[in-house]
């Protein structure tokens, strides 16, 4: 049931957990979730609800394709990276976005708000790209595997004929499912927006899909306040990433609203395991140094960026 292609971030419920789209059940310390392989979206905690799912799932679940171009990488530009093949930096790529898959959400959610509106960019071929540059692969840590330079929201027609192609097919896959979740699941959802990862200097590009939720009523962001809240918000998940630490939805959302929790990757058992850290506070110095030095944006300390975040729909 499980599947390992991250071309979809898994599902996030109301309080900012995955859960299982067929009982509704949290994901928890003793509820793992397991996502659907053939459309690597919608999760389950149990076979049982798996197929007690499928009458209405299998409309919309179509296998992905692959996402990556098949051209090799020039060996001088690879070798800069510290990785011995192309398909182990892709691998790892891959690995990056699956850790950071929380953070990365909350990057597409602001920049699709803030650059020419949620329905505009959803209505139009447009989509997300983000350069980031490779770390040396020493630690082996996924998470801190690589680092964002910077974004820009593109149209389709930026891309050649090979790319729109990858971007065509994702679209039609996963189109039906997002209905689904929608209806189903969470109102918020307003669609899929394209990503595409561009590794700097390697000329390795792949193409992903990530859920959108609606954070204001009409999807624009005309008050400058709350341009401002989601610009803080996007500037410190990006710290968070390039820090290598790792958010997660609030583990107690009752105590600490739906401010994310901060961790790290873990070695455990023969596997990478986000492991809360325990001495994290949003509004201690080393989270005031993911935003501007002379403050956020907002004028808000970090806890209170989030708890606004959330407040505008």
């Amino acid at each position: 049931m499980s599947s390992s292609h991250p071309h979809f971030q898994p599902y996030h419920g109301p309080n900012g957990k995955p859960i299982c789209a067929h009982c509704k059940k949290e994901e928890s310390p003793t509820t793992k979730l397991k996502r659907c392989t053939g459309c690597a979206v919608t999760m389950y905690c149990s076979k049982e609800c798996q197929k007690g799912d499928w009458k209405s799932h299998k409309l919309g679940c179509r296998s992905p394709g692959p996402s990556v171009e098949d051209n090799l990488i020039d060996p001088v530009l690879l070798a800069n990276t510290g990785y011995p093949a192309c398909t182990t930096l892709n691998s790892s790529l891959m690995d990056w976005w699956e850790a950071q898959s929380y953070a990365l959400s909350y990057i597409t959610i602001v920049n699709t708000h803030k650059n020419g509106g949620l329905d505009y960019n959803l209505a139009n071929p447009r989509a997300l790209v983000l350069r980031v540059q490779a770390k040396a692969p020493q630690s082996g840590n996924p998470a801190k595997a690589f680092k964002i330079v910077d974004m820009t929201m593109v149209s389709k027609t930026d891309f050649g004929r090979e790319a729109n192609n990858a971007w065509n097919e994702g679209r039609v896959q996963f189109d039906r499912t997002v209905e689904t979740l929608r209806h189903s699941l969470d109102s918020t959802i307003a669609g899929a927006m394209p990503i595409v990862l561009v590794v700097v200097n390697t000329g390795l590009m792949t193409f992903h899909h990530n859920l959108v939720h609606r954070r204001t009523p009409d999807g624009q962001l005309r008050d400058p306040q709350a341009r401002a809240v989601f610009e803080d918000v996007m500037q410190m998940s990006v710290g968070a990433i390039n820090a290598g630490l790792v958010l997660h939805a609030a583990g107690n959302p009752r105590v600490q609203g739906l401010v994310p929790d901060v961790g790290v990757l873990v070695w455990r058992k023969k596997r990478w395991e986000w492991k809360l850290k325990e001495d994290w506070n949003w509004n201690s110095a080393a989270s005031l140094g993911m935003l501007p030095p002379n403050g956020s944006r907002s004028g808000l300390q970090p806890t209170a960026i989030w708890d606004r975040f959330y407040s505008f729909i």
